[in-house]
């Protein structure tokens, strides 16, 4: 007899072990004090002008990994940061696993004091525009982002005299580019002397399995005739934003969603209608013009998933409302 379960209860199963996880891992050598906490970057004076001057770059580095796992189905976070410090120079070691909580952790960052001032107050400090609430509102006007959750989950003090520092960690979701991947996807299997178990919870996302969905999938060699699928094949449908998988190379696309059948009734409130997705990819002259224009003339729609080709265009798959 076959029945579902779903994923969430499936991982409940699968021992730790075999729990996804990236090590990334990097330094930098520090040339003042100030530096010496720089993990991502710093701001100088030159000839009368503050400028930012990437160091550690490590809000990056992290965060290319993040987006790395949440772009094979599973929702990302940062788990532990192990910093090292001998003189001047730092290494540091993060682990990125699966969240355990549902939520797409796909960002990082840190604020901190250094140069003798190990005070964590003042790493913290709202004057300075360091605390948690100003680096909610700076992340959400950055990315365009509304209603992010930010947590503080770890602290680095180094001792060290006149280099001493104090550095918080913060990871935060982006739910408008990168909504959390649907932990109430369902896995078939063959168990005999058993019963059907489904998702009793009526705003999950649901099994494909159920007679009132279906899966659209979508596979092609070159990104022009993906472009061209995606939009016919995606009209007018009701389709779970949750379900989505994509992956977008010059050379290989592939996409998959759950969509309501035609007529179906008594469908999960998460589902949405869509007009159709489509793929918005930037210029060197225009740069996001495409994007900007279609987001412009359909206010209600969603960037969906985004990334980057090797030679640096970005492309965006947008759900047009």
């Amino acid at each position: 007899m076959k029945i579902v379960i779903s994923e969430q209860q499936l991982r409940r199963i699968i021992s730790e072990e075999t729990s996804p996880k990236i090590i990334v891992s990097s330094g930098f050598t520090a040339s003042n004090c100030d530096e010496l906490h720089a993990f991502q970057e710093t701001k100088e004076e030159v000839n009368g002008k503050k400028i930012t001057k990437k160091i550690g770059n490590m809000n990056v580095l992290v965060g290319d990994k993040l987006q790395e796992l949440y772009n094979k189905g599973i929702n990302p976070t940062v788990k532990k940061v192990t910093v090292t410090v001998k003189g001047m120079r730092v290494d540091w070691v993060c682990e990125i696993g699966e969240s355990t909580d549902g939520k797409a952790w796909l960002g990082f960052t840190s604020r901190g004091s250094g140069c003798g001032n190990q005070s964590e107050k003042v790493a913290e400090s709202a004057s300075q525009k360091k605390d948690i609430r100003n680096i909610k509102a700076n992340i959400e006007s950055a990315y365009g982002e509304s209603n992010i959750d930010i947590e503080k989950f770890a602290v680095k003090t180094h001792t060290d005299g006149g280099n001493s520092f104090v550095q918080i960690f913060y990871r935060y979701t982006k739910p408008n580019s990168f909504p959390p991947i649907a932990s109430g996807k369902v896995t078939p299997v063959n168990k005999p002397n058993s019963t059907p178990v489904t998702n009793t919870k009526k705003d999950a996302p649901v099994s494909d399995s159920n007679e009132n969905y279906d899966t659209l999938t979508i596979n092609t060699p070159d990104l022009t005739s993906f472009i061209q699928e995606v939009r016919t094949k995606t009209q007018g449908l009701t389709v779970s934003l949750y379900s989505l998988k994509a992956d977008i190379t010059p050379d290989n696309c592939s996409f998959e969603i759950l969509y309501a059948k035609p007529g179906a009734k008594d469908i999960s409130s998460t589902l949405k209608k869509i007009k159709r997705f489509t793929v918005a990819l930037s210029t060197q002259n225009e740069g996001e013009a495409a994007t900007e224009n279609i987001l412009s003339k359909n206010p209600e729609s969603k960037v969906i998933r985004k990334g980057t080709f090797d030679n640096g265009r970005t492309w965006k798959l947008i759900a047009v409302m």
